[in-house]
């Protein structure tokens, strides 16, 4: 992997992290921020299992705040994924 590519890649799981930290926390709004900051830059380097697992911790919190629709939006985004990538985006909020 190109050093650049690598150093984005450890960014966004840097942040995707930090979401969880903050979920747990119960700050939301800091969680959903850096969610999104990590799922922009794994798109942008199209990392399928980590666009998935970003998807499903978005489901979570959306979930939590019972916006139901969006967060089917989320988890069936994360489906959208090979079957292993699915999987394992569901399993850091379960």
């Amino acid at each position: 992997m190109h050093e650049a590519a690598q150093e984005k890649n450890g960014m966004a799981a840097m942040l995707g992290k930090l979401g969880i930290v903050h979920q747990l926390r119960g700050d939301h709004r800091r969680a959903i921020d850096n969610y999104y900051r990590s799922l922009a830059i794994m798109e942008e380097l199209n990392d399928m299992q980590g666009v998935g697992a970003t998807c499903g911790n978005l489901g979570h919190i959306h979930l939590e705040h019972q916006e139901f629709d969006i967060a089917r939006g989320y988890f069936e985004r994360a489906l959208r994924w090979p079957a292993a990538s699915a999987t394992d985006a569901l399993k850091p909020m379960l």
